[in-house]
Parts: structure tokens; C-alpha cells; sequence
């Protein structure tokens, strides 16, 4: 369930907001099902934060940005509101796979609300808007940098350098895009996200994608394999 702070979205009515973000919600559940966080969370403006971030000890998600900027909503809230599907922290080595899952989860999601608004919009006169969603999804798919996503050997700069610091949004991006056509062919792999918060400490990159798969549900074991084979690693 989702409570919205009804101050500092611009000109954009509360109401609409609450539309949009319910959409948003609404497509998680079809692909998360039984896994879906439905535990309350209340959404903020971010105001002086300056930027979207996810509390989830606090069922807390600020998203920045203003007015009637649909798109941008839908944006920010599906990459916060992945975050908030995974209940606990996840390990520091594989916090940069866990944005790289937002990241994805905010082009999935623009693709999933655009097919929604074409049939059900939340008023009948925003049924036009719909492609807006899938162009917006494009253009953000652009703003990434290419690298070499060979991880079966721990000595791998990038992957080292990533573990360290998990923020890298254009390498999210590359790895976004990657998995995009992989979650398009299993779209129930959504349902292993919340599992990332079960991975333990001390692992190499292949032994923690392992884990992942064991702990995921059986439906989802095919797409965790072609994930591992993004970074050569079988499992």
C-alpha cells in the first residue's frame, strides 16, 4: 500500500501522483506475485535531498521530481520500489548487482506500465500518453558505458572496482540492458529479486549467483543461468 505525502510535487495533483505510482505497483505485482513487498510504504517529495532514494528499514522512498512529468515518476519509483522488494541490506560485493537490477527495473517497468496505459489507463484521456513510457525507457537505456562483463575470475578489475563502489549508474545501465531481454523471455525472474537479501558474505562472484539460484524459487532458475552466462559464469 502506498502513502503519499501530498506536498511539493508541483503542479501535479496528489491524486495523479498516487495514480501513477499505483500503476506502478499494480504491474509489480503481476510479475513479483506471491514475492511482492506489500508492506506499507510512504512516498515523499525529495525536496532538499536532491536525489531518489529507498529507506526500507523505515518503508520510506523520496523520488525527485516535480510536476507532470509522468514518465520520470514511474522512472524513479520502479528503481526505488525494486529496492524495497529486497527486505534487508544486501552484502557489500553484490550491492552493485542489486542496482544494476533497479536500474533494469525502471526500463522493465516503463515498458509494463506503457502496455497498462494502452488498455487501462487511470483516465480515459491519458490513454494517448502510453508511448511516452517506451521512449522514455529508450532514450535512459543510452547512458551507459560498455565493459568487459567476463567475471569468472575474482582478479577482475571492473568487477573488483564495482564491489567497491556500486553507484556506477552507466555500468548499471550496460548491465541493465544486458538482462533486459532476459527478464523479457522469463518475466517471473522478478520473482528471485527479493532474494538477493539472503546472500552471505565471503563468497566469490559465481559462488554468490549460486546461492542466489538455490534461494530463488524453481520458476526462476532458467533466467538465473542466462544471467550467469552474461559474466561467464555457469552455474
Amino acid at each position: 500500500m502506498i502513502y503519499l505525502i501530498p506536498e511539493g510535487w508541483g503542479i501535479a495533483r496528489p491524486m495523479d501522483v498516487y495514480e501513477v505510482l499505483s500503476s506502478v505497483h499494480n504491474c509489480f505485482s503481476q510479475y513479483f506475485r506471491e514475492q511482492i513487498n506489500n508492506n506499507p510504504v510512504i512516498v515523499i517529495n525529495a525536496g532538499n535531498i536532491g536525489h531518489p532514494v529507498c529507506y526500507k528499514s523505515y518503508a520510506i522512498i523520496f523520488l525527485d521530481v516535480l510536476d507532470r512529468f509522468w514518465c520520470r515518476y514511474v522512472y524513479q519509483f520502479a528503481h526505488e520500489y525494486c529496492h524495497y522488494q529486497i527486505r534487508r541490506d544486501v552484502i557489500q560485493p553484490m550491492r552493485w548487482f542489486e542496482e544494476s537490477i533497479c536500474e533494469l527495473s525502471s526500463l522493465f517497468f516503463l515498458l509494463r506500465v506503457d502496455e497498462l496505459w494502452a488498455t487501462e489507463p487511470p483516465y480515459p484521456n491519458w490513454m494517448n500518453y502510453h508511448d511516452e513510457f517506451t521512449s522514455y525507457a529508450l532514450n535512459e537505456a543510452k547512458t551507459y558505458e560498455e565493459f568487459n562483463t567476463d567475471f569468472s575470475s575474482e582478479n577482475s578489475d571492473v568487477l573488483n572496482y564495482l564491489k567497491s563502489y556500486e553507484y556506477d549508474r552507466p555500468k548499471n545501465m550496460y548491465v541493465a540492458r544486458k538482462f533486459l531481454p532476459i527478464f523479457e523471455a522469463h518475466p517471473f525472474l522478478w520473482q528471485a529479486v527479493p532474494f538477493l537479501a539472503d546472500l552471505t558474505e565471503g563468497l566469490a562472484f559465481a559462488e554468490s549467483m549460486k546461492e542466489w539460484a538455490l534461494a530463488a524459487p524453481p520458476i526462476c532458475w532458467e533466467g538465473i543461468s542466462e544471467i550467469a552466462h552474461v559474466f561467464n559464469v555457469d552455474i
